[in-house]
């Protein structure tokens, strides 16, 4: 699940292994993968 920081679910899907997220625009979001939580933050 990928989150943006206002509160809004940007994708939600079951996955197996690393993957991309295309189009997602530039900025911070938590990504939480099973119990575990991650913030990043994508810039040029």
């Amino acid at each position: 699940m990928v989150i943006a920081l206002n509160g809004k679910i940007v994708r939600y899907q079951k996955q197996i292994g690393l993957q991309g997220y295309k189009g997602l625009p530039f900025g911070t979001y938590v990504i939480r993968i099973n119990e575990k939580t991650f913030k990043i933050q994508l810039s040029k």
